[in-house]
């Protein structure tokens, strides 16, 4: 018997690809998570798990 995966096949709660990018850029523009979260509108937990 072979062991299945327990990862989620699907997350429809994912952050957007435009946001997540947007995160990226402003990152290596070496910004704070709480700045970055204002200013991408999301939370800074979501910054800091892109990370």
């Amino acid at each position: 018997m072979a062991d299945r995966s327990s990862r989620p096949r699907r997350n429809p709660n994912a952050t957007g690809q435009a946001v997540t990018e947007r995160i990226v850029a402003l990152r290596r523009q070496r910004f704070t998570g709480k700045h970055i979260a204002s200013l991408a509108g999301v939370s800074p937990a979501t910054v800091a798990s892109l990370s």
